[in-house]
């Protein structure tokens, strides 16, 4: 199996500490914006996922080998079993790290093995150096065109298209772009190291025959199965083809290139069974799972790739040109057309099986790119050229074509970076209309979720609004009614009864239904629950072109509610227990 030269090992290490810089750097603004009076929560986008990672990491560090969902009051059995989170949390229980430290440790750890991970398949694909760094350096930085219907929208303009590499008000997708996996979520960071590894060692047991990488690539891919199961049908298909490939072009028996797809198949098969297991083992897990998360238009994420897509297309021409030659850039055609393709598949999840697009289409793009740009200048490099200073040369004019591409390719991450920031300076105020939680938390809230996390076990439920109800589980063990778009279930369904339990001038006795409903142990009152109450009475002040009744605190009228913590704005109640 081919390897990096330790020349190149450096290099990798070296440009993978430069985008760990570039993936660090935006949460040190933000952090810096915190001030005095303010706890930055750590988080600069996808908070409400992110805390939901949190949630799961504190279960682990406390021991728990199954992890439950703490966003929804419905019956569950939990059989979440997450080689990733049991890492996190042995992270936390072993150096007595928070869970938001071991959430960046691990996201910023994965982007230098990610990135090696990527660059051996690349040494794999390819003998050509500069088509690997061509390829390690798009994958890092490049995205699509997507900012330029974001500065349209921004400009006054209704974009007539969606691309998912960044946006103004519709959906973007990090799982799409590799940089945008490395700046918010090490889930995804790790699964594209452990999808770049599993690939290399299946096509390099095929490629070689070799039992023994077939073994190794089948363990490897069983973890990626665990942690990141939507991977799985991409990479068994791109298995079967490169079995193919090696039949028809390397030489490969095809006895032993069944035999050696079923042992990979067979190795990694666990991962997926035992998430279709959870499945059927917990309702609450498969009602969760069943939340649509469908793809976008294929033009969404077309442009969403853009300029890498279409030198992906002139990639895989070449691919095809020399497949009898080479026959690995083949494999990797087809792992980005049948990602494409599962992208669409008749699931509830689709758009989840989108990740490792990105770093296909980047490979293809730099073979197409550097190709290209040689064949322009009029000449190839070929090993063993005549003399080494022209070589450079050429070398150095490919470098700069590269350069270009990437200051092309780049601005969406830019854009995107941005874009966050500006939602983190605004305490994500200008996201609630999608309910987006608070990036800053204030200190009588923080020393409030302490309390609960002291005084609450997974038996006990919080009424709050979602805002804080979403970070809520990442402090403490409890439950909440609403927190979440997918965990919480039936999502809508939930946030009216919120909204009903804190509207202003409701009846006692239907605050206390709800209480008795929800199986609420815990009544949380702050910021946001009064934010209910004022938007809800406004609303009714326009209804009726008067005044009506001024809001009021939930334990008005309910002898049940008992205060048993106030610092500044916030109060938390105890919901006595019923006969």
């Amino acid at each position: 199996m081919p390897k990096p030269t330790r020349g190149e090992i450096v290099f990798v290490l070296l440009w993978a500490a430069f985008v760990v810089v570039l993936a660090g750097l935006p949460y040190v603004i933000a952090a810096s914006w915190a001030g005095p009076d303010r706890y930055f929560s750590g988080f600069i986008a996808a908070v409400d996922d992110s805390n939901a990672y949190l949630a799961w990491t504190r279960q682990a560090a406390e021991g728990n080998l199954f992890l439950a969902n703490q966003y929804t009051t419905a019956f569950q059995n939990p059989r979440f079993f997450s080689l990733f989170f049991q890492a996190t949390g042995w992270l936390c229980r072993v150096f007595g790290l928070q869970p938001i430290e071991a959430f960046h440790l691990a996201r910023l750890v994965g982007v230098p093995v990610a990135l090696y991970s990527f660059y051996c398949l690349c040494a794999f694909v390819t003998a050509r150096r500069l088509i690997r760094v061509a390829a390690l350096v798009i994958a890092s930085l490049s995205s699509g065109l997507g900012w330029l219907f974001v500065l349209h929208a921004y400009g006054g303009g209704r974009p007539k298209a969606f691309p998912i590499d960044c946006a103004a008000n519709w959906l973007v997708m990090p799982e799409a772009v590799t940089y945008l996996s490395f700046l918010i979520n090490p889930l995804f960071t790790w699964s594209l190291a452990l999808l770049s590894a599993g690939l290399l060692w299946a096509w390099a047991a095929l490629a070689e025959g070799n039992w023994l990488r077939g073994l190794v690539a089948g363990l490897i891919v069983l973890v990626l199965g665990n942690i990141h199961t939507y991977d799985i049908p991409a990479v068994w298909l791109s298995v079967v083809f490169g079995a193919w490939l090696a039949v028809v072009y390397s030489g490969l028996k095809l006895p032993r290139a069944v035999a050696l797809v079923c042992l990979i198949i067979a190795v990694s098969a666990p991962g997926p069974l035992w998430a279709w297991y959870t499945s059927q083992a917990d309702p609450a897990w498969l009602a969760k799972i069943n939340t649509p998360t469908l793809s976008p238009r294929l033009l969404d994420y077309a442009l969403g790739f853009g300029l890498v897509l279409l030198a992906a297309v002139v990639g895989a021409a070449v691919a095809w040109a020399q497949r009898r030659k080479n026959w690995r850039p083949m494999a990797v055609v087809f792992w980005a057309t049948v990602t494409f393709a599962l992208a669409y598949a008749p699931v509830s999840f689709q758009r989840k099986m989108i990740e490792g697009e990105h770093l296909a289409l980047s490979l293809l793009a730099a073979i197409g790119l550097v190709t290209t740009a040689e064949s322009l200048m009029g000449q190839r490099l070929r090993k063993g050229s005549a003399a080494t200073a022209p070589r450079r040369s050429r070398a150095a004019n490919v470098l700069v074509v590269l350069a270009l591409f990437v200051v092309l390719t780049a601005p969406s991450n830019l854009v995107f970076v941005a874009d966050a920031l500006g939602h983190v300076a605004a305490n994500n105020a200008d996201l609630l209309g999608v309910l987006m939680p608070p990036v800053y938390l204030t200190h009588d809230e923080v020393v409030g979720l302490e309390w609960l996390a002291s005084n609450t076990t997974f038996a006990d439920v919080v009424m709050s609004s979602s805002l804080i109800g979403n970070h809520i589980p990442a402090w403490s063990r409890a439950r909440v009614v609403a927190g979440h778009w997918a965990e919480t279930l039936n999502p809508r369904a939930m946030l009216r009864t919120v909204t009903t339990f804190y509207a202003p001038g409701i009846d006692p006795t239907i605050r206390e239904e709800i209480l008795r409903n929800t199986g609420a142990t815990y009544v949380w009152w702050g910021q946001y629950e009064r934010l209910i109450q004022r938007s809800m009475q406004a609303a009714a002040e326009r209804a009726v072109g008067g005044p009506v009744e001024t809001p009021d605190p939930p334990h008005r009228g309910l002898a049940s509610l008992v205060e048993v913590f106030c610092q500044g704005d916030v109060v938390i109640y105890r919901v006595l227990a019923r006969d």
